[in-house]
C-alpha cells in the first residue's frame, strides 16, 4: 500500500464539499458522498496505477475522478 496524504487544502475542499451537500441533500447524502471519497483514497492507496496523467494539463500531477471531482496527485 503507498502513502498518500492530503494536503491541508484538499482536506479543506473536502469539508466544503460535506457543508455544500448537507445544505443542498441533506446529512444521509453528504454522507455517503464522504463514503465514496474515503473508498476512492483507499483504492488509491491500494492500486496507485488508477492515477491517470494528462500530459496536455501536466507532466507531474496525476488524476483520478470520484462522481463530481477530481482527486489530483503530485508525483
Amino acid at each position: 500500500m503507498v502513502h498518500l496524504a492530503l494536503t491541508r487544502r484538499a482536506l479543506r475542499d473536502i469539508q466544503s464539499i460535506k457543508e455544500f451537500s448537507v445544505a443542498t441533500w441533506g446529512e444521509a447524502v453528504a454522507d455517503e458522498y464522504l463514503d465514496a471519497i474515503e473508498a476512492a483514497l483507499t483504492r488509491l492507496r491500494e492500486n496507485p496505477q488508477l492515477l491517470r496523467t494528462k500530459t496536455h494539463i501536466s507532466d507531474s500531477l496525476c488524476f483520478y475522478r470520484i462522481r463530481q471531482h477530481f482527486f489530483i496527485c503530485a508525483l
